[in-house]
């Protein structure tokens, strides 16, 4: 670590001692061919700065000659477009610049340099956002993230891209699904550059910010700590003030109240070292805010004229706004208000500068925000909708196979009916027959048996009448044995 920090400040040295020297003599293209590869990009994009800055006229005429000394298509064709588009993109000129990095993202991509290339997606996302396009931006870096299936690597910026996109948009349900998504790959990244180490910070930075929103502070705080504990793994003072502040301020939603004191002055260390005097003067002002809330008001007032003074240093609006209003507050709580007005006045004119500066690019970000949830909307009522009719048809096909069965059945029902009367008459009808039958022969027996009874009862008298009758012969019987006496 200690060897690539020396290694960085002395190529540093190098290259302000070049760009002091090239300042004065030599043609931009000499000056570029003369400097090591890796010093190139950094002093094409301060030189062209500086060109701009005299005379853009002159600055366009010698970017294209300088373009012409290099062979099409060259890493070195790639910075000094870029360069063109970075002036565009401070002139607001969007459509010129969205056409310049166009190309360069093709040069970027031939020449499989994906941390360059992301950097120009990034640049022309932003610019889509502000032309109230948001939709397409979300899109470009979906179709890049197509395009890097099998690297975690790749995949894990992309999302990481994706998720703060959707976080600055205000879509936060999003943000928070593609932010764990990068999270999910960041244990599986490889690549150690420093581009992929702020990725990092950013998504463990957000997903805190987004759990403290909801009010999961056992998450949030996990976050934080994960993300300041990887700040100074990478020894990278920007991102350790920036989570401080952000620890601070969930110590103070937690009523931590000492923690979030300590945590907020650390913050402010690092934030100096970084030279970061808007975000010193943000803390500061988060300082104040606490001791007001826990009535020190002697702490309360220092903190917040410190945040004065450091806004007011750093020349940024926004800070001195923020400044300006946290002294409001103060003197607003205090019952001063005489001593609050003026703060109170500025706060609103540096309101009304700020809104004239960004209104344009406000009005275009909330549309986007507005048409994205509109398009998000649609989709959802087009998945409904699409879902609604699935089942209409599949309750219809339903309806319809259970009628057909239902067919089926009474039919084979009707079939095996019909079939059992036809059989069972059938059945009838020869039992009928046999019935019939017998009944025939039973008369027949019936009428030979009369015949014969008849005949034997005929017989009977006939012999009756032939043979001497009982009494008769009893008759004879008796006297015979009378006269034998």
């Amino acid at each position: 670590m200690a060897f690539k920090a020396n290694l960085s400040l002395i190529l540093a040295f190098v290259f302000t001692c070049q760009l002091i020297s090239f300042s004065q003599n030599g043609s931009f293209l000499q000056q570029i061919k003369s400097l090591p590869i890796e010093l190139r990009k950094e002093f094409i994009r301060e030189k062209s700065l500086e060109l701009f800055k005299l005379d853009s006229v002159k600055a366009k005429l010698e970017l294209k000659r300088t373009l012409n000394g290099f062979t099409k298509n060259t890493i070195e064709h790639a910075y000094l477009l870029e360069a063109e588009a970075n002036y565009y993109l401070e002139q607001k000129n969007y459509q010129y610049a969205l056409t310049i990095l166009q190309s360069v993202n093709m040069i970027y991509n031939a020449l499989n340099d994906f941390e360059s290339e992301m950097t120009v997606i990034q640049k022309v996302c932003d610019i889509y956002i502000k032309q109230n396009e948001a939709n397409k931006a979300i899109q470009i870096l979906f179709n890049k993230l197509k395009s890097v299936e099998g690297s975690d690597d790749k995949a894990f910026y992309i999302l990481s891209k994706i998720g703060v996109s959707f976080k600055e948009l205000k879509n936060y349900p999003k943000a928070m699904e593609y932010l764990l998504l990068a999270e999910d790959k960041m244990d599986r990244v490889s690549t150690q550059s420093e581009k992929f180490t702020v990725a990092k910070l950013s998504v463990l930075k957000n997903l805190g910010v987004l759990y403290r929103e909801k009010n999961n502070f056992e998450k949030a705080f996990y976050y934080f700590n994960k993300g300041y504990a990887l700040a100074e793994q990478s020894d990278n003072n920007k991102y350790k003030g920036i989570i401080l502040n952000s620890l601070g301020i969930l110590y103070k939603e937690t009523k931590q109240f000492e923690k979030a004191i300590l945590t907020y002055e650390e913050s402010i260390q690092y934030k100096k070292l970084d030279k970061n005097l808007s975000g010193v003067s943000n803390t500061y002002s988060n300082l104040g805010e606490l001791y007001l809330l826990l009535k020190n008001l002697r702490k309360a007032k220092e903190n917040y004229w410190l945040s004065y003074n450091i806004a007011i240093e750093s020349k940024s609006k926004k800070a001195i706004f923020d400044a300006c209003q946290g002294l409001y507050q103060f003197y607003d709580y205090t019952g001063d208000i005489n001593s609050g007005y003026p703060y109170l006045k500025r706060a609103y004119q540096l309101q009304d500068s700020i809104y004239s500066l960004n209104s344009a690019e406000e009005s275009a970000r909330l549309e986007s925000i507005y048409n994205n949830e509109k398009k998000q909307k649609e989709i959802e009522i087009s998945k409904i909708k699409n879902q609604n009719l699935e089942r209409s048809i599949a309750a219809k096909n339903k309806e319809r196979n259970l009628f057909v069965f239902s067919a089926i059945v009474l039919a084979l029902l009707l079939m095996i009916s019909v079939r059992s009367y036809l059989q069972k008459r059938k059945v009838n009808e020869l039992l009928s027959i046999n019935n019939k039958l017998v009944n025939d022969q039973k008369l027949l027996v019936e009428e030979k048996q009369k015949e014969i009874l008849d005949s034997i009862q005929y017989a009977k008298k006939i012999q009756s009448s032939q043979l001497a009758n009982d009494t008769y012969i009893a008759k004879t019987l008796d006297r015979l044995m009378k006269k034998n006496n």
